[in-house]
């Protein structure tokens, strides 16, 4: 899900209170699933269209888990939907396999314990942030003329983590970090300090990337300890096909951590790779996509709009496809429509891509496209496995995803393809070209 810009004065409408609400009956063939979303993009509402069966809706709540019996073919919608004196809706509709469902895990379930540090090391009106798997935290944010002291790391599961704690600059320098493998730590303890001065800390080291072609790409780095903490480390540019990419020093790694780099390329082709060893990386990258048709379904009543996008298949991108479809200034109300080869049996046939905006009885007008506002597109083709579409699970020294986008807005495409459970992970250092030295 892409995450939406907060709203003043705005109220959750999420569904209509005056849809009278069907009965959810279990398929006969039912597959008993979990779909977990990461901790910090959990939709306020999610619903589900089993095969035969209307849309019903699970949840008005925002949860981070829902279990669900589920027929071999399925279709689910969430979203967050804020309807008042603005609007800003994102929602998501899902045509997939219940095997394919089954591996819609975004990231670890949030926990329940609270852990603390001590840190040394910093200076005036410096931060510090730290995750462990889902659990996530900083240093105080109310403090103003003092150094930060401590952290504390809220959501953190009972069990070993992985902990990646980094160390922000007052004076905007470069990010610096510490990793501890497999902290295991009873709810409420203090761990050992984090000393930003000590051995222990270190910056990023810079690797070379080639690109085929001689593209201009933007590569978003991603660090993926091998107990579930993800963290975006920062961005590099590529010129003509050749430039650095970001990673954590080869010596503070164990085994099963994991960096990802996203190539973005500026005429929308993505592709990210997976590494264990930190080097040299020569990526490829997919052919263009197709170009895809636009269409106006219908207007279902005077104010709601569904749309259609149709792709010609490719061979290079046999997986899923979607289609995003954004109005508003600020694209604030948009749907996203995705489809999966499984769903059509395994692939197009040979035949297009087809993302239809469905009918969704339960969601007020409001948070739905518009009649007559201008709408912007982004159209999606993946080769993907279904664990690495959805999230990270799966993912192994040599993966590869690859995508092409095609879109109106032109400040879309060098943003990457996107996930439909999670946007980018929570705190991303500010560190990019440019910013090279300590």
């Amino acid at each position: 899900m892409r995450r939406l810009a907060p709203f003043l004065g705005l109220a959750l409408v999420a569904c209509s209170l005056d849809v009278v609400e069907p009965t959810l009956v279990r398929p006969a063939d039912a597959t008993d699933l979990d779909v977990v979303f990461c901790w910090d993009d959990q939709p306020n509402w999610f619903a589900i269209k089993n095969e035969g069966q209307p849309w019903y809706v699970v949840s008005r709540i925002a949860q981070q888990r829902y279990p669900l019996a589920v027929s071999p073919k399925v279709a689910i919608a969430y979203g967050r939907s804020f309807v008042g004196s603005a609007v800003a809706s994102d929602v998501t509709v899902l045509y997939v396999t219940a095997a394919e469902l089954a591996q819609a895990h975004c990231a670890p379930l949030i926990g329940s314990n609270i852990l603390y540090a001590n840190v040394a090391g910093t200076g005036l009106n410096d931060r510090v942030f730290a995750s462990i798997s889902s659990g996530f935290g900083g240093t105080d944010p109310t403090y103003r003329n003092g150094s930060p002291t401590q952290v504390r790391i809220d959501g953190v599961a009972p069990g070993p983590g992985d902990m990646l704690a980094y160390l922000l600059l007052q004076s905007g320098g470069r990010p610096k970090y510490i990793l501890r493998h497999a902290v295991d730590a009873p709810h409420r303890s203090l761990l050992p300090p984090l000393d930003f001065l000590s051995a222990e800390a270190a910056f990023t080291d810079r690797f070379p990337i080639t690109v085929d072609g001689g593209v201009a790409a933007d590569v978003f780095a991603t660090f993926l300890s091998g107990i579930g903490t993800v963290q975006e480390l920062g961005r590099t540019s590529v010129l003509n096909g050749s430039g650095t990419y970001i990673g954590l020093p080869q010596a503070v790694l164990a085994p099963g951590d994991l960096h990802r780099q996203t190539v973005a390329a500026a005429d929308g082709r993505h592709t990210s790779v997976y590494t264990a060893a930190l080097g040299p990386l020569d990526v490829t990258l997919g052919p263009m996509l197709a170009a895809p048709t636009l269409a106006v379904i219908s207007a279902d009543t005077a104010t709601v709009l569904r749309m259609r996008a149709t792709l010609p298949s490719q061979t290079e991108y046999p997986s899923f496809a979607s289609a995003t479809f954004y109005q508003g200034t600020f694209l604030n109300r948009s749907i996203t429509v995705v489809v999966s080869a499984g769903y059509l049996g395994g692939s197009t046939g040979g035949g297009p891509w087809e993302m239809e905006v469905p009918v969704l009885p339960f969601l007020v007008a409001e948070a739905q496209l518009q009649s007559g506002a201008e709408t912007q597109w982004q159209v999606e083709a993946w080769n993907s496995t279904t664990a690495l579409f959805f999230g990270h699970g799966g993912a192994a020294d040599g993966s590869v995803v690859r995508c092409a986008m095609a879109t109106s807005v032109t400040s879309l495409k060098d943003r990457g393809c996107r996930s439909p459970l999670f946007n980018f992970p929570r705190g991303a250092p500010p560190e990019f070209d440019g910013l090279l030295s300590p």
